[in-house]
């Protein structure tokens, strides 16, 4: 019993570590900047603790059984996916629904595939788990004495898991299963995390300016480069807390303008930004008004002052709107994260698993030395 109290420790120990990551992230994703987090933190705990308290009765009761029947193996491994996969799926269901359909699929590309290796796990071993008896090889099943560690059949080591009364093909699927479990659950933690983590997005700008009777002057498209949270998709009226260095939009690219309809005419978009891709200047800053001949005067005064503000205020100078322009309503679309964030958030899954399958093998080869070590001293 001593191996099956270790075991419980361990599984309730990721379990509560599971449940706190989870309600942690919640309260960052969920909360808004000038709500009390330490307020609904507790709360969300009890909750936590309330779960944590009856799943760790029911396996105890479940643990009490040796060795365990089929029925109670395969409902062990789906609990456990199903307790350790809800809250992290939870949240990065909440992340992506602010992305696009691409990115959305991209993301969730690994956690898929450990969720398949996940079913095909427990379907194997509803299908062909079985009681082994400790006494003999797991492989061939030959008898083994106490102190035998190798089997004199077939050569196989006698693994710790025959204390649990596990074969050593078992042990193997369990052993592949639990690290899919693993990366299907710090993937969609990795996943969660990009709405708590500020990042450089790539975004498209919806910009409208409005006079002070709140009358349409003209709409502005851009691209951008955001640093903001995944979940950022509001309208931002102050125009100097979200420009600049110190802002959320850093960069600005392939503006176009457009103004309000005049007599129901279709207006097309003429861009604010050379289409050879130069750099905007001084010149081509004072000849905007010209470009924007098509343009109501107003509508073409206030698209030149918003380039050329952004322009002053992304390369780290003071400037100003117009007085015509009395509101500036800018809406955040974000479409990608850096390259790198896309990545990390890929490999963290199974970089996970491939950590704690090299530190599992790496503990099981020791104990495998130590019980050499201690049959060769009696011998």
């Amino acid at each position: 019993m001593r191996v099956v109290r270790r075991y419980a420790v361990v599984m309730h120990a990721i379990l509560v570590a599971n449940m706190l990551a989870a309600d942690t992230l919640e309260n960052f994703i969920v909360a808004k900047p000038t709500s009390a987090f330490w307020t609904a933190f507790p709360i969300n705990n009890l909750i936590a603790l309330v779960t944590l308290a009856a799943v760790s009765l029911a396996a105890y009761l479940l643990l009490l059984f040796r060795p365990p029947s089929r029925a109670r193996v395969v409902f062990g491994f789906i609990a456990a996916t199903g307790f350790n996969l809800l809250m992290p799926s939870t949240m990065a269901l909440m992340v992506l629904s602010k992305m696009p359909i691409a990115l959305r699929v991209v993301l969730a590309i690994v956690p898929l595939i450990a969720f398949a290796f996940v079913l095909r796990g427990i379907v194997w071993i509803a299908c062909h788990w079985r009681v082994f008896d400790p006494t003999r090889c797991g492989a061939c099943n030959h008898q083994l004495l106490r102190e035998q560690v190798d089997c004199p059949e077939c050569g196989a080591a006698r693994r710790v898991s025959l204390v649990w009364g596990w074969g050593a093909e078992q042990s193997r699927v369990a052993a592949r299963t639990g690290l899919a479990v693993l990366c299907v659950m710090v993937s969609l933690y990795a996943v969660g995390a990009l709405g708590v983590v500020k990042l450089a997005w790539h975004a498209q700008l919806f910009v409208e300016l409005f006079d002070e009777h709140e009358a349409e002057l003209a709409t502005i498209l851009a691209d951008a480069t955001v640093v903001e949270r995944a979940d950022v998709a509001e309208i931002a009226v102050d125009i100097d807390a979200n420009y600049g260095a110190q802002g959320w939009i850093r960069e600005v690219s392939g503006a176009f303008a457009v103004p309000p309809s005049i007599d129901g005419q279709r207006v097309l978009f003429v861009p604010l930004e050379p289409r050879d891709g130069s750099a905007v200047d001084e010149i081509w800053l004072d000849a905007l008004p010209t470009q924007l001949a098509s343009f109501p005067p107003s509508s073409a005064e206030a698209s030149a002052n918003w380039m050329r503000t952004i322009t002053a205020r992304l390369d780290g100078k003071s400037a100003n709107f117009a007085s015509d322009i009395a509101d500036v309503r800018t809406t955040i679309d974000l479409r990608y994260p850096s390259l790198w964030a896309i990545i990390a958030v890929m490999c963290a899954g199974p970089f996970a698993a491939a950590f704690v399958a090299f530190a599992w093998k790496r503990f099981i080869a020791h104990i495998m030395r130590k019980a050499q070590a201690v049959t060769q001293s009696r011998v």
